[in-house]
């Protein structure tokens, strides 16, 4: 069944209807399409136009349509999509006359834009509180690992040593930017279209306000035109997953590579983990594995679009039907994985002796030496390049730099006295952090602190 038949003199190609058709996927609007009708005809009732006993009707109506969607049993076939399906079931319970007043003053256009940021609206909330938990457990992880310490990488290759809280942290604060930039998002999301009708607004006397309060939006999007051809708020949205399941994949590739034979400073809980049907020894890490591919999805949803509006004309073009099913899908992706990452997180491991090992090997006292130098009047450059010297020295004698005597420094440098100790200990330098933002024990308790205080803010 199609709505607009009437000015054409042939039936359109089946296989033209069947390949624009998106009922597919966009019957998950039908929730909003029913809220939006309930709201549409108390708006129709309030000047004038739907009479009060055919807004009672209309309501019994919509009730029984979604009776009919909950228990499985409304039928989809043959229609465009969701909102052609409820309008010609409405009008087989209510007959024409009645049924055909609820298209007064507004178009497919305007109605399923509106039902699009309703949808995201609901999805950005409940994704807000989603990431909070991964935050939370974060959280929870850094204070359960906060005595041990492990190298942080660059070019991956040990650099410096620093708390595995610190590391843990990191990411908290790489969700929190997610985070924010889908609260961002939402401040668009919440901008009403309805009313606009297909491009150029309704001669009909339609209480714009009264929609949108019932509604639950913000604000009423000051251009007809606009409002039913700018995707703007589902291109922030988009970058908004895309920065999520960015980050999200630098964690999976951290810990893919962290729990490695090679490194096996982290290990992968076994719930999450898959075997192999012929290498019967094998524990493969395919959560996170595809964790980081799903994300390539999300790249280049937002791209696509992109792509498409590039070239769109104002105002409104059926290409923009192609905005929603890939949504969707990385949509619900991102769901299932925020909601099976806190207790991943939780039954995470890091092996404390291998992590030691690795610094002690990486040499990744290094720098602190090298400011020791620094902070006894030595230029940096110069610090730098005794430190990399005492390196080599570390590496043809087999000897890690917390090994070295003071002798042995001196040979360097006179400048090495007995204070030097603590900055060739693994544990006492990470102590001599003491700037914000780093991981000795008093910044990490500030840092931990100013977490659960942004956690309790919203």
């Amino acid at each position: 069944m199609i709505l607009w038949g009437g000015r054409f003199r042939e039936k359109p190609d089946e296989r033209m209807i069947e390949f624009s058709s998106s009922i597919s996927f966009d019957k998950i609007f039908a929730k909003y399409e029913l809220e939006i009708d309930r709201v549409w005809v108390s708006m129709l009732n309030r000047i004038g136009i739907v009479k009060d006993d055919e807004l009672k009707k209309f309501y019994k109506a919509f009730d029984r349509v979604e009776m009919e969607i909950e228990k499985g049993i409304f039928e989809y076939r043959g229609f465009e999509d969701i909102h052609s399906a409820i309008d010609e079931r409405v009008k087989e319970l209510l007959g024409e006359n009645i049924s055909g007043k609820l298209t007064t003053g507004r178009s497919r256009n305007d109605i399923v834009v509106t039902e699009f940021r309703m949808y995201l609206r609901d999805k950005v909330n409940y994704i807000n509180g989603l990431i909070k938990g991964v935050q939370r457990s974060l959280l929870e992880k850094a204070q359960e690992e906060k005595d041990k310490i492990m190298p942080v990488f660059t070019h991956l290759r040990v650099a410096m040593p620093a708390k595995v809280s610190h590391y843990l942290l990191s990411y908290f604060w790489m969700f929190e930017s997610a985070r924010k930039s889908f609260m961002f998002s939402l401040e668009d999301i919440l901008k009403l279209p309805l009313g606009s009708g297909a491009c150029a607004g309704t001669t009909i006397d339609i209480d714009r306000d009264f929609l949108k309060m019932e509604l639950g939006f913000k604000e009423i999007i000051p251009n007809s035109i606009v409002a039913v051809s700018s995707r703007d708020f589902l291109l922030k949205y988009l970058f908004s997953c895309m920065i999520l399941y960015l980050h999200l994949s630098r964690f999976s590739e951290d810990l893919i590579i962290y729990s490695s034979e090679g490194f096996s400073f982290v290990e992968i809980p076994e719930r999450f983990s898959t075997g192999s049907s012929l290498m019967p020894q094998k524990r493969n890490p395919d959560f996170l594995e595809l964790l980081r591919g799903k994300s390539a999805r999300a790249i280049s949803v937002l791209s696509s679009l992109s792509t498409v509006l590039k070239g769109l004309p104002l105002s409104y073009n059926r290409d923009l039907q192609e905005d929603k099913k890939d949504t969707f899908y990385i949509t619900e992706e991102l769901i299932k994985i925020l909601e099976l990452l806190p207790n991943f997180i939780k039954e995470l491991r890091f092996n404390e002796v291998r992590m030691r090992e690795l610094l002690r090997k990486g040499y990744a006292q290094a720098t602190f030496l090298a400011e020791y130098l620094a902070t006894k009047g030595i230029p940096y450059r110069k610090a730098h390049s005794i430190v990399g010297n005492i390196v080599i020295y570390c590496e043809r004698n087999g000897k890690s730099i917390d090994e070295l005597s003071l002798d042995e420094l001196k040979n360097f440098s006179d400048v090495f006295k007995e204070d030097v100790f603590p900055y060739l200990s693994i544990d006492k330098g990470v102590e001599l952090l003491k700037n914000e933002g780093t991981s000795g024990t008093i910044p990490l308790f500030h840092q931990i602190k100013n977490a659960y205080r942004v956690l309790e803010r919203e």
